[in-house]
């Protein structure tokens, strides 16, 4: 031990005089904008190294250093300080080991079983709105963290005073973004995204992938391919399993992937969050209910749902859906989650005591619907063929309409007439292709409707 002291004081004593180095992870950080600067060895600094990360991959910006290109640290020790071993797996000061390069390692800390349950976002670089590209982005990279089988859940919120993690903007154009450890069984408050990185040339994918990313960091862990003393790795997936994971340094690694997570990358934050060991909600049953719709739709206006049973609620969560107006009583939900169905649960003294499963629809369920009718037909006021939609229940939907395009023939539907409803059903369709139809390929398509939106139905046919 005396040994070890005595060689990282000597170390450090020689890196205080003054350290001039260029930060080579080329991919964080714009070539132009890597330049040679002196670091101060800071007490924060020295915690950085004893976590076994290299001194050169340390840059120092506003109130934070950043390692690796996107891990903060904040630059107050007061900070630091406040971590609590309490919430760490497997791991104490001492007994930090080696992460062997190509393994799931995470920080010394964690957040609580309780607190990953519900974790709330609140993003000041979009709006809830469907369409704009970073609020995809957000409800995206939530969906697919809370696709995997662990306690933690992530939601978006319209206000700042009740969330978690701010999404806040950064105008350091060297950074795509970065984002801090847990602290004291919490997320860290704040996780920054470069809005107008690559001056706002980044696809939806892109976009997608830099938050998965950061809000990996969020949840505790470290990049899969690099090596450091830590807090503990994952013992069950083999070295080198890591391939193709979201969590993985160097921004062009980052962003030149599929948006989604890989099954690994389900597997390590099951094993962090294992619901278990690690989820501290208990269920207490027949307490209340919840009151509302079954089904809302994707993308659309939103639904209150209210609270009928003992007491007031405390906090309301949802899986895959968007909460806003929360009181003791009642809570506003919507969503745009690509999933199918979504989990609201009332909360009261830490325990649920509601829960109710609500389907999220985008149009009807046309799920093994087919159009049939001929492959060809011939042209003439003589020749009429009879087109119909099969599996669809009567119920399911509100309109349908029919319509006839051609890749080859512009304006195709000018060649066709079209009798529907049919037989007073709108799912049927009497189709005559006048004598100046070219001959060629066609698809012909229902559009069906209810509140949510419209699904479609195709079949291609030929023109004799």
């Amino acid at each position: 031990m005396k040994k070890r002291i005595l060689k990282r004081c000597i170390a450090i004593a020689s890196f205080a005089l003054a350290l001039v180095f260029v930060n080579c992870t080329k991919d964080d950080f714009q070539e132009s904008e890597l330049q040679e600067f002196t670091l101060k060895i800071t007490p924060v600094v020295e915690k950085i190294l004893q976590m076994g990360f290299k001194l050169e991959d340390i840059k120092e910006i506003d109130n934070f250093y950043i390692v690796q290109g996107d891990i903060a640290f904040s630059k107050s020790i007061q900070d630091d300080n406040t971590k609590n071993e309490l919430y760490a797996k497997n791991s104490t000061p001492s007994s930090r080991m080696l992460q062997p390069a190509g393994s799931y390692a995470h920080s010394d800390e964690l957040i609580s079983g309780l607190n990953v349950q519900d974790i709330t976002i609140y993003s000041e670089i979009s709006t809830l709105t469907f369409g704009d590209p970073w609020n995809d982005a957000i409800n995206n990279a939530i969906y697919e963290w809370n696709s995997s089988n662990s306690c933690v859940n992530f939601r978006q919120i319209s206000s700042p005073s009740n969330a978690d993690i701010t999404i806040r903007n950064t105008t350091n154009s060297s950074l795509f973004g970065y984002a801090e450890f847990p602290v004291n069984g919490n997320t860290a408050p704040v996780l920054w995204i470069n809005a107008n990185y690559n001056n706002g040339n980044t696809s939806s994918s892109d976009k997608t992938n830099i938050l998965m990313h950061e809000l990996g960091h969020a949840l505790g862990f470290i990049h899969v391919d690099q090596t450091s003393s830590v807090g503990g790795y994952n013992p069950f997936l083999p070295s080198l399993s890591t391939q193709g994971s979201v969590m993985i340094s160097g921004v062009s690694n980052i962003l030149n992937r599929a948006p989604v997570l890989t099954t690994n990358d389900k597997l390590a934050v099951e094993y962090l969050y294992d619901p278990n060991n690690n989820c501290e909600r208990s269920i207490t049953t027949n307490s209340g209910t919840i009151n509302g719709p079954s089904s809302i739709c994707r993308n659309s206006s939103s639904s209150t749902y209210t609270w009928s049973g003992t007491g007031t609620i405390d906090d309301w969560t949802g899986t895959n859906l968007t909460l806003t107006n929360e009181t003791g009583s009642s809570v506003t939900v919507s969503t745009s989650s690509g999933s199918s169905s979504g989990t609201l649960q009332a909360i009261q003294n830490g325990n649920i005591v509601a829960s109710k499963v609500i389907q999220i629809n985008s149009g009807p369920n046309i799920s093994g619907a087919s159009i049939d009718g001929p492959n060809s037909m011939n042209t003439g006021p003589f020749y009429s063929e009879l087109f119909y939609v099969s599996n669809v229940s009567s119920g399911s939907y509100t309109s349908a309409t029919w319509t006839i395009y051609s890749f080859t023939f512009q304006n195709a539907i000018q060649y066709f007439q079209i009798d529907s409803p049919a037989g007073n059903n709108p799912l049927n369709a009497i189709v005559t292709a006048n004598s100046a139809t070219p001959s060629g390929t066609y698809t012909i398509a229902c559009n069906i409707s209810d509140n949510c939106g419209t699904s479609i139905v195709t079949k291609t046919f030929t023109v004799n």
